[in-house]
């Protein structure tokens, strides 16, 4: 879906009343919430997805990823770990991404993460270096992370002691846990 496309439907679910557009001040960060009707149909919507990763082909999936989207993804499940700084920054590089949308920024502060996609003249704690094939491939738990990490598919620079727990601190999609069954038995997209 392209991102306008999703700006219109978004905007479109705001204006019948299924979601709240939130804006963080002084950021400009916008956040979308669900509303009470929304919560009702939030098992279904879970139920639809835990059976599209079990049971759809992932190819299809990986030809036009969007990285911004990946990102956000990323951004609403990261964990914080009690070894992180009070301000952690990770650097990820989208290698095969267009230039303009290959690079992203996630800050840990005060509990809280934010992403950012412009440069601010950040001090990354750690660097990450991946293509964005393969980190949803990580993400979604189609394949290993230490194995990508292995295989140097997944590429870490910075200090150990961050790098070492990244697995923990980077977490996965809520439905990284539900394995695809036997490739023969896949629904095509």
């Amino acid at each position: 879906m392209s991102r306008t496309l999703l700006s219109n439907r978004l905007n479109e679910l705001v204006n019948i009343g299924l979601i709240t557009r939130l804006e963080k001040q002084g950021t400009g960060q916008v956040d979308y919430v669900l509303t009470k009707p929304d919560k009702a149909l939030e098992s279904v919507v879970f139920s639809m997805a835990s059976w599209g990763q079990e049971w759809l082909e992932t190819e299809l999936s990986l030809e036009n990823i969007d990285g911004s989207f990946l990102m956000w993804d990323i951004r609403r499940n990261v964990r914080i770990h009690e070894d992180l700084p009070n301000l952690f920054i990770a650097h990820f590089l989208l290698i095969d991404m267009p230039e303009n949308k290959s690079e992203y920024w996630l800050i840990f502060e005060h509990g809280q993460v934010d992403l950012c996609y412009v440069d601010r003249g950040f001090k990354p704690d750690v660097h990450i270096e991946v293509s964005a094939r393969e980190l949803t491939k990580i993400w979604m738990g189609w394949e290993d992370f230490n194995a990508a990490v292995e295989d140097h598919r997944l590429k870490f620079k910075g200090p150990k002691k961050y790098t070492e727990i990244a697995e923990y601190w980077l977490g996965c999609s809520t439905l990284a846990h539900i394995k695809k069954r036997e490739k023969h038995l896949l629904v095509a997209e």
